[in-house]
């Protein structure tokens, strides 16, 4: 245009400011800045408007600050323009701030400007604000304005004040849909599922036909309050109203079923949606990922594939669950090669948790190795997810190794991590690894032992017929003895026959019971076969005979 000698006017820069704002090109706006000075243009409200708005979304306050200080007149329009610039911004307190210093100078904010301000109010969470704002614009006489009835609805529901923004809303005569929508979503945010749904049936009363937004509203209500067929009733009315090949309700159902767990709905909503994409298919897949069906997921994915659908950071997930869930662990390299090809690995930390999972139940310790060591930030859950893979492959070494590697990055141990450690040191047998993860808990790493540990250790010595041991373990304990350790020690008594401590430990059982001896046997599940041991052990043989009828009446 310049090229051509084509002279810009008013409407010409706007544009062109329009266009450097969508693009965030901040050298081609200093340029049309240059340009509409050369031109005269400065003076004009409505070019330095679109000028502050284009350097407020660039993050250029000092050059927003100059416009708006060199501007001749200064009206309404321009202080909501640097408010509101400094609103969407989320430069809030800022926003507030000129708010009121252009009410102190002496102009009076319009309905757009109190807008502005509100929006700077839910930024900052201030019910406080939002008050002072309400009193302002009743003071103004814009109380019966829709868009700021609307907005102040918002901004009271954000701040939590959801019975202010119904109170709002029942003052309201002509209550306009977005109105509804506002309320309706307010509840929804809070996960006010009922209130919600409450509100979503006085509306039809009401005969006030909803839109898109306000049916995936209702069926959002649906999840929060568990109630299925409600969302089934609300797909017929979706039906009833138009909007059964609506994208967006779609997805919604779509998204119900598959929380409630009828995948074969959640489907058939699927394969009636308008379009396929990544939205589409990831709540399918977690769907079926969630509720056990890890091939069906697993063949979803593999469609998506197919079809040309790149994943992202949630069908990585929900894929390598499936994976999990379904025991097809090794298409999980498949997966892995995606993930590596989109560069999702950083994007979720739990994508790198589930590899290591995979790879070390499938015994791939190198594997596990890279994924872990690939990490760029390792949480203690991927530190403990790859100790517990050495420990189950009987790694000894190298689980002691990780914990050194741990403690010199400053990673700091937690009880769950050693924990873990002791039970699988108990379920293979690992006798002396246990004992010196024992003891390596309060002496190299400063962790304090529970009860739970002491537990492990007794079912350690228990699962290896060391009763010496474990009951040896009762006299340095520093904590009350619970259930879990009277049972743990009697279950193994009853194996290797060992009266005296049985009795021991099943009278500290039954007292923390109240003496429901049909409790205690049930828990431990031994009936007539083991009669004898029980009475023994009781120390009555009506009692014992008492409990195994009662226990094997409510077992069975």
């Amino acid at each position: 245009m310049s090229e051509e000698g084509i002279t810009p006017n008013s409407v010409t820069f706007i544009c062109g400011l329009k266009a450097c704002r969508l693009l965030g090109d901040i050298d081609k706006c200093r340029q049309i800045h240059t340009d509409l000075v050369k031109g005269g243009y400065e003076v004009d409200i409505r070019i330095l408007s679109s000028l502050i708005g284009m350097y407020t979304s660039c993050n250029q306050f000092e050059e927003t600050q100059v416009v708006f200080d060199k501007a001749f007149v200064k009206d309404v329009v321009l202080w909501t323009a640097l408010i509101g610039g400094y609103a969407e911004t989320g430069n809030s307190k800022e926003a507030l701030t000129w708010l009121e210093r252009m009410q102190i100078e002496g102009f009076l904010p319009n309905p757009a400007t109190f807008v502005c301000g509100l929006k700077a109010c839910c930024n900052l969470g201030s019910s406080e604000e939002v008050q002072r704002l309400h009193i302002n614009l009743i003071k103004s006489g814009f109380e019966g304005d829709s868009l700021l009835i609307t907005s102040l609805m918002n901004a009271y529901s954000k701040c939590g004040f959801l019975s202010e923004a119904q109170h709002i809303f029942d003052e309201v005569e002509i209550k306009s849909l977005p109105i509804w929508n506002t309320l309706i979503g307010g509840y929804i945010d809070h996960e006010c599922g009922q209130e919600a749904l409450d509100n979503f049936r006085r509306m039809q009363v009401e005969r006030v036909s909803p839109d898109s937004i306000t049916l995936v509203y209702a069926l959002k209500a649906c999840i929060i309050s568990k109630l299925m067929q409600n969302g089934q009733c609300l797909q017929i009315e979706t039906t009833k109203f138009g909007f059964d090949r609506d994208y967006f309700v779609g997805i919604q159902l779509l998204d119900m079923y598959s929380k409630f767990g009828l995948v074969e709905e959640a489907q058939h909503v699927f394969e009636r949606l308008p379009t396929w994409d990544v939205v589409s298919y990831n709540a399918l897949i977690m769907g079926f990922a969630e509720h056990g069906f890890g091939e069906e997921a697993l063949q979803c994915l593999s469609r998506m594939h197919e079809e040309g659908v790149s994943m992202d950071a949630i069908t990585a997930v929900c894929g390598l669950k499936a994976c999990i869930s379904s025991g097809l662990i090794r298409i999980g390299r498949w997966i892995h090669g995606q993930i590596l090809k989109q560069d999702l690995i950083e994007q979720d930390p739990i994508i790198g948790i589930l590899l290591i999972d995979i790879y070390v139940k499938c015994k791939y310790l190198l594997e596990a190795q890279k994924v872990f060591y690939g990490m760029t930030n390792k949480s203690l859950i991927a530190w403990s997810t790859l100790l517990m893979g050495y420990a189950f492959s009987g790694e000894w070494e190298l689980v002691f190794s990780l914990l050194g590697e741990m403690q010199s990055c400053g990673m700091p141990l937690d009880t769950i991590c050693l924990l873990s450690a002791l039970t699988v040191c108990s379920h293979s047998g690992l006798i002396e690894e246990g004992v010196r993860v024992f003891g390596i808990l309060g002496k190299e790493y400063a962790i304090p032992s529970n009860l739970e540990h002491f537990n492990s250790m007794i079912d350690l010595f228990c699962r290896a017929g060391q009763i010496e041991k474990a009951s040896g373990m009762l006299d340095v304990i520093p904590f009350q003895p619970n259930f879990v350790t009277w049972t743990t020690l009697l279950g193994a008594c009853r194996q290797c026959g060992d009266i005296q401590v049985a009795k021991q430990a099943f009278n500290h059982a039954a007292v923390l019971t109240g003496n429901k001896v049909d409790l205690l046997i049930s828990t431990l599940g031994v009936y007539e076969d083991n009669c004898w041991f029980l009475r023994q052990a009781v120390g009555s043989e009506s009692s014992a005979e008492v409990g195994i009828v009662r226990a094997r009446a409510v077992c069975h």
